[in-house]
């Protein structure tokens, strides 16, 4: 039997690959899910004994998606007479004593039964929780003959989804990473390629990761910051060396409490924005004290700060026997001036400071607003957060399964980034009304 020529190159390689994590994400129509199902069938038919097990969140989306592609691939590979298709419990029995079993993370019961795991293939990983992976992750435990692996397969619809913080964003030695658009698929029809570029050509955000393959955000209407685009607001940023520094804080401490860092300038009469940096500190360095001791630990060059943030935390003590604004105003007390606390004593508005910087956004001032890369919390805010239906903040909660506390998922970063546009543009805020 001779597959390799129907393999596109870009996977050739990943045949051997034994990394226990083998991530395969990009674009549509780049082949990663029909490579996976590649691989776990030339290992099924030279290696026996295995128990492959393939998973999706969902069990009744098996039938027609993996289940279907393995048998396309079997009758593709003329190797029917060495595999028997069992379609009550979509299974895959080879002679020589492999399996391929399929289930939905929707059956726990299901998956409980399931014993002696080989390797495992997540397709659409980016519908599992962290806990569906967790527990797959303690499956796929202990000694055997050929290398355990788990293959992940997905497009990056969500930059703040846990696989991107886990998976990527942590330093992990036994990993693969695979990136591929429709570009490496040698096998791909031009139709396909006119529709997947065509379109969605006028959603940025779309053609992002669907036909570039790089992380983002899928829209669904109904978006707080319904001006904000990546490809016009997001880009590298260089530290100005002035030593000056705005920092903008949000006191919330679930499920981290954060602030964003940024530099002001102006070219001829605009003024340039940038958000250049953001720290975001978990349990147990969600303090203020902690939050303003990496500021420092990073920016060591600090000759003059102002800072911003939420008029509650000149109330509220999230930590300390202080209130946050005290702490600020200790740990930076050496870079401060009389005009450096730039936090109002009340908040402004949350629908007028929507428009006002949706405003921003579409160029309606003489301001630029330009973020790094490395905000990525900003970023999703921006991407994320919808509008209630009396036009504010919609902040949904979510449930932390391990700890049982419920946090808002979205909104502290874009807090951050209110309080300063806001108090920083204040003459064109307080007139907006006048603004055609």
């Amino acid at each position: 039997m001779k597959v390799n020529c129907y393999i596109n190159d870009i996977y050739y390689n990943l045949l051997s690959n034994d990394s226990r994590y083998l991530i395969l994400f990009g674009g549509s129509g780049s082949g990663k899910s029909i490579f996976a199902v590649q691989k776990i069938l030339i290992r099924c038919l030279n290696e026996p004994g295995h128990r492959i097990l393939v998973v999706r969140k969902i069990a009744n989306t098996i039938q027609n998606s993996v289940f279907k592609a393995f048998g396309d691939l079997i009758a593709d590979y003329n190797v029917s007479n060495l595999v028997t298709a069992n379609k009550t419990n979509l299974s895959y029995h080879f002679n020589n004593g492999s399996e391929i079993l399929t289930t939905g993370l929707d059956d726990v019961e299901k998956l409980k039964s399931i014993q002696g795991i080989t390797s495992i293939w997540i397709e659409e990983a980016t519908e599992l929780d962290k806990t569906d992976f967790d527990q797959l992750d303690l499956r796929l435990r202990g000694e055997t003959e050929s290398y355990k692996q788990f293959i992940i397969t997905f497009n990056p619809i969500d930059e703040t989804h846990w696989i991107k913080a886990e998976l990527f964003d942590k330093e992990l030695d036994n990993r693969t990473i695979c990136h591929s658009t429709y570009l490496d698929n040698k096998f791909i029809d031009e139709e396909y390629i006119k529709l997947l570029t065509e379109r969605i050509a006028g959603d940025e955000n779309l053609y992002r990761i669907y036909v570039k393959g790089e992380w983002g955000r899928i829209k669904t209407g109904a978006e707080f910051y319904s001006s904000f685009k990546f490809n016009k607001h997001v880009r590298p940023i260089e530290n100005d060396e002035s030593g000056t520094y705005h920092i903008s804080y949000d006191q919330n401490v679930v499920p981290y409490i954060s602030c964003t860092i940024a530099q002001i300038s102006k070219e001829d009469e605009k003024y340039i924005l940038k958000f250049i940096d953001e720290i975001a500190l978990s349990n147990p360095r969600n303090k203020t004290e902690c939050l303003c001791d990496e500021f420092l630990t990073r920016y060591t060059d600090t000759q003059r700060i102002f800072y911003y943030g939420d008029a509650s935390g000149k109330k509220r003590d999230t930590r300390s026997q202080y209130n946050d604004y005290d702490i600020v105003e200790r740990k930076f007390k050496r870079f401060l001036s009389n005009t450096s606390n730039r936090v109002p004593y009340s908040n402004p508005s949350v629908t007028k400071r929507r428009d006002f910087i949706n405003r921003i956004f579409d160029n309606r001032y003489p301001i630029e607003v330009i973020i790094d890369p490395k905000c990525k919390h900003l970023i999703a805010d921006l991407e994320s957060v919808k509008e209630d239906i009396d036009g504010t903040k919609l902040k949904k909660k979510v449930l932390d399964k391990v700890t049982g506390q419920s946090y808002e998922q979205f909104g502290h970063f874009s807090d951050c980034f209110d309080y300063q546009t806001v108090t920083v543009f204040k003459s064109f805020f307080d007139n907006m009304q006048y603004i055609k």
